[in-house]
């Protein structure tokens, strides 16, 4: 897992040595990811839900992006804003 800042996005990785995607599979999860529609049951659901929330509440330019070596392993990056202070709470009486 790394993190790191670069402008105003953060950037996230998880990154695995497991036995990774081929690149069809890789192909096919990345279009489900740019399409916003789910695919069937095994083209990465959990990824499309998270990509769609971080998509909602941040805009288009910010999500989710995978890459992946056959027999090496995959890594999941997400981007999302860098907000240098949190923003006020209003507080209603």
């Amino acid at each position: 897992v790394r993190g790191r800042a670069a402008g105003t996005a953060i950037h996230l990785e998880v990154e695995d040595n497991g036995i990774g995607m081929t690149p069809d599979r890789l192909a096919q999860v990345r279009a489900t990811l740019r399409s916003d529609e789910t695919g069937s049951s095994d083209s990465g659901y959990g990824l499309l839900n998270v990509n769609q929330r971080i998509r909602l509440y941040y805009g288009q330019r910010y999500g989710l992006q995978l890459s992946s070596v056959y027999g090496a392993g995959t890594t999941v990056s997400l981007t999302i804003p860098l907000r240098s202070r949190p923003e006020p709470v209003s507080e209603k009486s």
